[in-house]
Formats: C-alpha cells, structure tokens, sequence
C-alpha cells in the first residue's frame, strides 16, 4: 500500500476532462463522450464524501449532455474505470441519462453495489463518461453540456 501524502476532495468539469466538441453518440453502442487521465502520483476515487449520522455530505455527479439547439439528449450513460492501456474496464453504475440531468449523490468509492470492483484509478488510467443515445444518431456539443464528476484525490 502506497503512503498517501494527502487526500481533498473535488469536483471535474468540463474544463478539466477530455471531451470532443461535437460527438456523435448512437443508439446501437456506448461512446466514449469525456475522459479523464490520472497525473502521476495520484490515486483517484470516484465520488466523495458519505453519509454519517443522517448528514448526507455525498458529492452530486451531473452529466447534462445537450445538441447546439440545446436540447438535452436522451439516452443511457454510464460510468467506467479503465486500465491505462485502454483494455479494462471497470463498469461503476449505468443510468438514464435524465438522471444525470438532475444529478446523481456518489459517495467515496462510488456507493454503488458494485464494491468488489476496483474503485480508483492510479496513474496513467482513466475516469470515462460513456452514453447510448435514444435516438438513431445525435451530436453532443461540449459547449452546451454541463459536467460535475465528484472525486477523492489521494497525493501518493
């Protein structure tokens, strides 16, 4: 076990991610629409916070993906951990996408049933935002899509 410097908290934006600025998703197969690489010494969780005696202090995940009209895009969105390789990948949780309009409550290591599972990325490997759209085939434009992604950042 690495000897974690330090450890805060924050929340990934648009700004911070990789993300194209029109990207065509389709209704036949997940699209990769933003990632986020690890710098070195890192060791990242997704979400943070938890719920402690009632206090309910869990970071929001928000993904509001919209077209240039704007219009929001209907769909399935998931969220992965993936190997530095882009090889492995570590389903997190799989949602509507109108859920991660209004915004989704992720705890530290991702609250998710799903705790067998690596939850953190170390350097090199990736947060992905992946969705399926509803319809035949649709642009998301960067600029009109909001993104939070709460993490947990440990200084290795």
């Amino acid at each position: 076990m690495p000897n974690i410097k330090s450890e805060y908290i924050k929340t990934l934006t648009v700004n911070e991610v990789t993300m194209a600025d029109d990207i065509t998703v389709v209704s036949t197969k997940y699209t990769d629409v933003w990632y986020y690489q690890v710098p070195p010494k890192q060791r990242i969780f997704l979400g943070n916070g938890q719920i402690n005696l009632g206090v309910d202090d869990r970071g929001t995940f928000k993904a509001d993906y919209n077209t240039e009209a704007p219009a929001a895009v209907a769909g399935v969105s998931r969220l992965l951990l993936r190997d530095a390789n882009g090889i492995v990948s570590n389903f997190i949780r799989e949602d509507l996408s109108v859920d991660y309009e209004t915004g989704v409550k992720v705890g530290k290591g991702g609250n998710t049933g799903n705790e067998r599972n690596k939850l953190f990325v170390t350097e090199d490997e990736y947060i992905v935002g992946q969705l399926k759209s509803d319809t035949a085939s649709i642009i998301i434009s960067e600029a009109d899509s909001t993104l939070f992604v709460p993490v947990t950042i440990q200084a290795l």
